[in-house]
């Protein structure tokens, strides 16, 4: 084998990494320079007091929100409410000051029931006696 066959071996590169990790100091250390310190223990009461305090505050949103949409839920139940005063049977629509609103009214739902196939006549002979 010849010089020009044989690659050299590179040499060693010492580590020059360093550590990602932030250096902390002991109690006794964080003592003497007058830091806080906070222990692993003390840590993870922080983090579950950080998530208590997040799951409240979302609770406390989501029940907000289920508040306002009971007040709507009541608000359009008061205006779609029947009152008193509405007929309750054809009988008495008839009769009402308005009655022909109220046919109107029939005759187009009886009509949009027709087109969509909603119901059938049926003969009342077809139908078992005591039904």
């Amino acid at each position: 084998m010849s010089d020009e066959d044989h690659t050299p071996i590179p040499e060693a590169v010492p580590n020059l990494r360093r550590s990602s990790r932030i250096p902390k100091p002991s109690a006794a250390g964080a003592a003497m320079r007058g830091i806080p310190h906070e222990n692993l223990l003390e840590k993870a009461k922080h983090e579950i007091r950080e998530k208590e305090t997040n799951r409240h505050t979302d609770q406390a949103a989501h029940a907000q929100e289920n508040m306002i949409t009971i007040a709507m839920d009541r608000k359009i139940d008061e205006l779609l409410a029947v009152t008193e005063s509405d007929p309750r049977n054809y009988h008495e629509a008839m009769q009402a000051y308005d009655a022909a609103e109220w046919e109107i009214s029939y005759n187009d739902e009886m009509d949009s029931m027709r087109r969509h196939g909603v119901w059938m006549l049926v003969p009342r002979s077809s139908i078992p006696s005591g039904r």
